[in-house]
Parts: structure tokens; C-alpha cells; sequence
């Protein structure tokens, strides 16, 4: 029995696919570390991965701690017992010193 796809499932998959695909890509540039996950599924809900690793963003650890705030007080999905990991990747990974 041969089965077919309808049209609307390909154009829903290939919809699927040219959305994910930059996703993807950008979190081959995150290295691994506790928290990691969380941020990728949590800030791509709203925005790409380039928001945390814009050259031109370039935030000190409070300011990091800030801005995991503002985020979550918007809405994004980081539950209270992931925060702390969340907040330490980016400082980690992504903050720096300002003198």
C-alpha cells in the first residue's frame, strides 16, 4: 500500500524545517553547560539565539542577571529551580567585564 502526503503536510514541514534550521544552527555556537538546554527551548520561544550572542550585546554579569529577569517577568518559560543554572550560563558563557 502506498501512502501519500498531502501537500499542506509537506508545505507544514518544510515550514517547520526553514524555522528550526536557524535554531539549530545557532545552538551549535552555545557550548555545553548546566542551563544550556533551558535557554535554548526557553528564548527561542520569542527570539533567535543571536539576542544572547550578539557581538554588539555585550553585558556584564548583573546586567545578565537583569535581563534573565526581565525575560522571565515577560514570560518566558524558566521555572524558579532552573533560574540560578540559567543566569550562571550566560554570565559564563557570555558576560563581560566593563571598565
Amino acid at each position: 500500500m502506498k501512502t501519500t502526503i498531502s501537500w499542506n503536510r509537506k508545505v507544514l514541514f518544510l515550514l517547520a524545517v526553514g524555522l528550526l534550521l536557524p535554531v539549530i544552527t545557532q545552538a551549535q555556537d552555545f557550548p555545553e553547560g548546566k542551563g544550556r538546554d533551558r535557554i535554548l527551548t526557553a528564548c527561542t520561544a520569542c527570539h533567535g539565539l543571536d539576542n544572547i550572542a550578539n557581538p554588539h550585546q555585550k553585558l556584564t554579569a548583573e546586567e545578565w542577571e537583569v535581563y534573565v529577569y526581565d525575560m522571565v517577568a515577560r514570560g518566558a518559560a524558566v521555572h524558579k529551580d532552573e533560574l540560578e543554572d540559567v543566569k550562571q550560563y550566560l554570565i559564563k558563557n557570555f558576560a563581560v567585564d566593563k571598565k
